[in-house]
C-alpha cells in the first residue's frame, strides 16, 4: 500500500520543525498503527538527514 501524500507532508513538517501540535498528533497516531509506518518514517528521515547533511558540508 503506497504511503499517502498527507503523511509524507506530515513527515516533512516534523523533520523541518514546522509541524503543529494537531498535525503531530495525527502523525503519531499514524505511526502507532503499523510497524511499516514506522519504517517508512525512518526511511524518510534518513533521506532528509542525508540531504541536509550533504548540503551543509557542500
Amino acid at each position: 500500500m503506497p504511503i499517502k501524500i498527507k503523511y509524507l507532508q506530515l513527515i516533512t513538517k516534523q523533520l523541518s520543525g514546522q509541524i503543529t501540535e494537531k498535525e503531530s498528533h495525527k502523525l503519531q497516531k499514524w505511526l502507532s498503527k503499523s510497524p511499516l509506518n514506522q519504517v517508512l518514517f525512518a526511511d524518510q528521515e534518513h533521506v532528509w538527514l542525508s540531504f541536509h547533511n550533504k548540503n551543509i558540508s557542500a
